[in-house]
């Protein structure tokens, strides 16, 4: 439906006037550009909307928008990203309509606007991977403007004085911008709800009491986040209490987080990825609203994170964290807890019977890894399904009353562990370990794909444990083993 509405409503326009200059809203490629080389466009025209990737190389009259005194709403893009230098501007281009509400300019050739552009109607100014350097000079009234999006624009060396931009709710910046002109353009935002930076020098003063909702930093060397102060020291207090998302990677010299970072109650997903020179986080806090903390990749991380007790997943795979703490059952809305490839991880207390909404668990490739202790799980088994990626054994279990949570372990090549310890101390849903054969106690076995065995207790309360082996001549990109079970009763 929403295809036709699109084609009759390009019938409906085309039908306006044979000249496409003449029409209010242009969205065939190949008119636009014939209207814009030719400056044949009128006051009727409202809207353009170019797909770069349906020309060739072409020229813009250095007049092309002096006629289209009405235009709203002007969209050149890419769905590719494969600019190509397509589409050229004259040095002596100098003017955009000044109704514009939407300007979307995709790849922009020049190093500024028009000296006399009026951005006043502007809602949403998006300039990405443009040539621009600045937008605008002076303090302009723009308090229209809701979103200015200059992602990839490396060019960017200032931006305007948004001061007045009073109702701004998305800022997206990147590379190499500088701040330093108008330090306190931006104290004024109280409906800024997202700000991304990648990777981009932040001054303390200018983001400070921003009620952002997210923060992104990438591959920043750390000594040089910000000039003068200690960076991430003053982080808690630099980023707004409403800050809902934060994203550091691979940022080096950063050996701990502050204890200020307490601050952020409103924070939900905190990603601190490859950041290898982390060692410690604060203790002892409780961030109410985090559910989400990953951690993986920072190498020298060795003690667990305890800095929320609302969690639902944990990613800490390949830190030098030694021990699983038994206070983890406080994590009462634990579902996910991933920690493949932690070579100093020994020892695992995880009390599975208090973490009612605990999903997976992983530790597999921790060759270190001797022990573990997952006290309190309820017993009682009747079916299984699980998945395979190397030469693995498999257990599985349930209870009737669906009383028994559907956890899924994984202990894969943890050489030093006890398997058979494991495999004592409690029922599974799924469980997958690194083997060559089955355990002794399973009394009934096969090659092939059924088995049939007699049940000693009669159903509805019964229960038994099934295992299932395989075996591969080279290591799986993939693969799963599904088990079924069928009872037959006879009368």
């Amino acid at each position: 439906m929403h295809t036709l509405l699109q084609l009759l409503g390009k019938e409906i326009v085309r039908e306006q006037s044979r000249n496409p200059g003449k029409r209010e809203f242009m969205v065939n490629s190949e008119d636009v550009c014939d209207v814009l080389e030719d400056s044949d466009g009128t006051k009727r025209v409202l809207g353009i909307s170019l797909n770069i990737d349906e020309i060739g190389w072409f020229l813009i009259h250095e007049h092309a928008f002096k006629k289209m005194g009405n235009l709203r709403f002007l969209t050149i893009f890419t769905n590719t990203y494969m600019l190509d230098k397509k589409v050229h501007l004259p040095d002596s281009f100098d003017h955009l309509p000044p109704k514009l509400k939407l300007l979307c300019w995709e790849g922009y050739p020049m190093k500024s606007l028009p000296s006399n552009f009026c951005p006043e109607r502007l809602v949403k100014l998006k300039m990405k991977n443009s040539k621009l350097e600045k937008l605008w000079e002076g303090s302009r009234n723009l308090t229209c403007l809701k979103e200015v999006n200059m992602w990839g624009s490396e060019n960017l060396k200032e931006i305007p004085d948004l001061s007045r931009a009073t109702n701004l709710e998305k800022l997206y910046l990147n590379y190499r911008l500088s701040w330093v002109k108008n330090p306190s353009s931006m104290q004024n935002f109280s409906n800024l709800t997202k700000v991304e930076t990648l990777p981009t020098p932040i001054n303390h003063e200018t983001t400070k009491g921003l009620p952002v909702a997210e923060f992104s930093m990438d591959n920043l060397k750390f000594e040089k986040l910000v000039e003068g102060i200690q960076p991430l020291m003053c982080m808690g207090t630099m980023l707004p209490a409403s800050l809902k998302v934060l994203f550091l990677s691979d940022i080096s010299n950063m050996v701990e987080l502050p204890f200020s970072i307490q601050n952020l109650n409103n924070l939900t997903d905190m990603k601190i990825i490859r950041c290898m020179d982390l060692e410690f986080l604060p203790a002892g806090i409780n961030l109410v609203s985090l559910e989400r903390l990953n951690l993986n990749g920072c190498s020298r991380l060795k003690t667990f994170p305890d800095i929320s007790r609302n969690i639902s997943s944990l990613y800490l795979e390949e830190t030098a964290i030694e021990e699983v703490p038994p206070w983890t059952e406080n994590f009462s809305k634990l579902k996910y807890l991933l920690m493949q490839g932690c070579s100093k991880l020994e020892y695992v207390y995880l009390n599975v019977s208090k973490l009612k909404h605990l999903e997976l668990v992983n530790f597999s490739h921790c060759g270190a890894l001797t022990g573990t202790d997952l006290n309190g799980y309820p017993s009682g088994i009747i079916a299984l399904e699980g998945e395979v990626t190397d030469t693995e054994l498999q257990a599985s279990s349930s209870n009737p009353d669906n009383e028994v949570p559907k956890v899924e372990f994984s202990f894969i090549n943890c050489f030093k562990l006890d398997e058979e310890a494991v495999l004592q101390q409690l029922s599974y849903e799924k469980l997958i370990l690194s083997g060559e054969e089955m355990p002794l106690y399973f009394t009934h076995r096969t090659k092939g794909t059924s088995m049939a065995f007699p049940l000693v207790q009669t159903p509805p309360f019964f229960r038994f444990r099934v295992c299932a082996a395989a075996v591969f001549n080279s290591k799986p990109t993939s693969g799963t083993i599904r088990v079924f079970t069928k009872t037959v009763l006879s009368h």
